[in-house]
């Protein structure tokens, strides 16, 4: 889960969001075809919301409305993403949004995390 860490919303595009869905396991078959990102400043992270269209032959899961959020603080460790990335992973029902996505970067203390919005 060390780097490349997204930053900013501007760096996501239809071909790194593919490339992640395809990594979750989410996007078996086709491409995403377009996003649009719709961003926000919160006190301690920005997040974008983002929706997703897909080719035609796609298939998988699918999601078309993702949440991004992106933090950059010294005062964070790696512990939200250990929370959304590996505490639950393959748990059924988990009472968290699913998540596509997470890397953290240790000497920048800064991640990201892709989830199911």
């Amino acid at each position: 889960m060390d780097d490349p860490v997204i930053t900013d919303a501007a760096q996501v595009s239809a071909a790194w969001l593919e490339t992640r869905l395809r990594a979750a396991g989410a996007l078996a078959a086709g491409s995403v075809a377009s996003i649009a990102i719709h961003g926000q400043q919160a006190t301690w992270s920005s997040n974008a919301r983002i929706s997703v269209q897909y080719t035609a032959d796609a298939a998988g899961e699918l999601p078309d409305a993702l949440f991004l959020k992106l933090v950059q603080a010294a005062e964070f460790g790696p512990s939200e993403i250990h929370y959304a990335a590996r505490d639950y992973a393959g748990l059924a029902d988990a009472p968290i949004p699913r998540c596509y996505d997470a890397r953290y970067n240790a000497a920048r203390r800064a991640y990201h995390l892709l989830l199911a919005d």
